[in-house]
């Protein structure tokens, strides 16, 4: 590139310059800006270089200026702030079904918006179990799709796969396709991410039935130009909220005992608007909620160690002991004489 052609690119590389180099620790001098430029072929004084700052500043760029000793310039307002980066790559590190490769991407894109001092804060100082994570890379392009598709209200078909035990090879486990490697097709009632899964809820239009579907399993997702019936009202905040891991079961208004601590996480699972517990002794309260009921349900339940107890309705309880019986079978110990 020739001398002139990087001239007229001097306002950009003194954008550039701020908006990498310099925040509210590190500001950049007159003479730091007048080098850089030099470094790239540009001739610049130093009234010129305050030009380009105030029409930056009448641009609408937030650009703070110190003068005398020790003074100078930096981005003071950025579209982000340095907790709300860290908080979004935290999340982008924990997040399960975004790939180990993925989420490195992401990172690098997020730890762009900030200067590069702060970027090094970003990242690289939590633990991340990359066992967990998804393999699929296309998890972003599926959620996209499938926004566009309850968006537009139509249907959609899909592979769909699932991890099996395979010992006749080199891999422990194979990825098989579900349903004779045919395609689902369904329509789209919403998407709910639970347990730090994507899942997508639909009406699989074979058996008009209501399922759930990992995203990060799903492969081949076409958008397609049937029109979608309506979902019949489905609330599909009031859906996740009765079902345990996305597993099916019983709708059905079931009768908790809980100790007061445990308060926070019935409030956690089913909300403030819908817990309206009542006394029961000076430790403990009652309660009635909305729920699924279901093996994981009870498996969630039996969790707390009885400090949150089923106590209604009496089908349910019954259900509930006979859980417990048979999970007790599994672990019959031989009482020795």
């Amino acid at each position: 590139m020739s001398k002139s052609e990087n001239q007229k690119q001097k306002l950009l590389i003194v954008l550039q310059m701020l908006w990498e180099k310099s925040d509210e620790d590190h500001w950049l001098t007159c003479n730091d800006i007048l080098a850089e430029l030099e470094r790239q072929g540009i001739t610049a004084e130093r009234k010129s270089v305050y030009s380009d700052i105030t029409a930056l500043q009448d641009f609408g760029i937030d650009i703070e200026c110190r003068r005398g000793a020790g003074g100078g310039y930096f981005i003071a307002n950025r579209d982000f702030e340095l907790p709300e980066l860290k908080l979004l790559v935290d999340a982008v590190q924990f997040c399960r079904f975004i790939t180990p490769s993925k989420s490195e991407k992401l990172i690098k894109k997020l730890q762009s918006l900030s200067s590069q001092h702060q970027a090094a804060s970003l990242g690289g100082n939590l633990w991340l179990d990359n066992k967990g994570k998804a393999d699929n890379e296309s998890i972003l392009l599926n959620i996209d799709s499938l926004r566009d598709a309850l968006s537009r209200q139509v249907l959609v078909s899909f592979q769909y796969f699932k991890w099996q035990v395979d010992f006749s090879g080199t891999e422990r486990f194979v990825s098989m396709p579900m349903n004779d490697g045919k395609a689902y097709k369904v329509q789209p009632l919403g998407l709910i991410w639970d347990d730090e899964n994507y899942y997508l809820v639909a009406k699989e239009l074979s058996s008009q039935g209501i399922r759930h579907f990992r995203l990060d399993r799903m492969k081949n997702i076409q958008c397609m130009e049937e029109k979608a019936a309506a979902n019949a009202g489905l609330n599909i905040n009031e859906y996740a909220a009765g079902h345990f891991n996305m597993m099916g079961g019983t709708p059905c208004r079931i009768r908790l005992r809980a100790h007061n601590e445990l308060a926070s996480v019935l409030l956690d699972k089913y909300g403030m608007e819908t817990l309206f517990p009542i006394p029961y002794g000076k430790e403990q309260f009652e309660c009635s909620v909305d729920a699924v009921v279901s093996e994981q349900f009870f498996g969630w339940l039996a969790g707390f160690g009885g400090k949150i107890q089923l106590v209604g309705p009496e089908d349910i309880c019954k259900d509930y002991h006979a859980y417990l019986a048979k999970l007790l079978q599994c672990y019959e110990i031989e009482v020795m004489k």
